[in-house]
């Protein structure tokens, strides 16, 4: 078997200081499921969420690594069951971007190319998205 595993996990949510506050979601023995990238993906985070409850990890065993919003369809419902779930949530790239109004993912990509272009069209989507969702800067 593996041994527990303290696990300490960024909220994401500032502190007010400029600092990501830490939550400790304690020493975890049991089977943890981490994942991320829902990239805006409803149907992909709808399959893992069912794996975990076919696995039987409740969602406070359950962390998603970040980019949750990016380049698929769903960045509005894909956020709210997320959010809904229960689950830990890390900050990724693209929302640190979103929520600092980047129009980009702020990823480098060459000017020309079409990374490039799809990101910062995606922004643009994504943005109007989300612009009244109550926890686009959480």
């Amino acid at each position: 078997g593996l041994a527990p595993t303290k696990v300490m996990a960024p909220t994401g949510e500032a502190s007010g200081s400029g600092e990501a506050s830490v939550l400790d979601i304690g020493t975890l023995g049991d089977p943890v499921l981490v994942f991320g990238g829902a990239y805006s993906n409803l149907q992909a985070l709808q399959a893992i969420l069912a794996a975990a409850q076919e696995l039987h990890i409740p969602p406070e065993r359950v962390i998603h690594t970040g980019d949750v919003v990016a380049y698929c369809a769903q960045p509005r419902e894909t956020t709210d069951l997320l959010r809904s779930s229960g689950v830990h949530c890390l900050m990724g790239n693209c929302e640190e971007s979103i929520s600092v109004g980047n129009l980009d993912c702020g990823c480098g990509f060459p000017e020309d190319s079409k990374c490039n272009e799809y990101s910062v069209n995606w922004y643009s989507h994504v943005t109007k998205e989300l612009a009244d969702h109550p926890h686009l800067r959480q």
